[in-house]
């Protein structure tokens, strides 16, 4: 199984093959489905999962928006808003 961060580096370089259309939306969705069936499975979270959840905090603070009742939903509908591409929100990651 490949990590984490390959995933996404395969993702950026072909989101249509992955999530179809290249948006922080649909980016969202399939990361909940990698979340829910990493669970599924029992597999524990890997160091490089237990980093990507804290990109979240360091986005709110690089962006300047409000922390309060932000679930990743409403950043990445944000953050889209702001940045309107994928390759951007996952320039961002990379930044990390």
């Amino acid at each position: 199984m490949i990590s984490l961060y390959q995933l996404l580096q395969k993702i950026k370089e072909r989101p249509g093959m992955y999530i179809g259309y290249p948006s922080v939306s649909d980016l969202f969705m399939f990361l909940c489905g990698y979340k829910r069936a990493c669970q599924d499975m029992g597999l524990p979270l890997s160091d490089e999962e237990e980093e990507f959840h804290e990109f979240q905090p360091w986005l709110q603070k690089k962006l300047a928006l409000e922390p309060r009742l932000l679930g990743l939903k409403l950043l990445c509908f944000m953050l889209a808003m702001k940045l309107m591409r994928l390759k951007c929100f996952l320039s961002y990651w990379k930044n990390l």
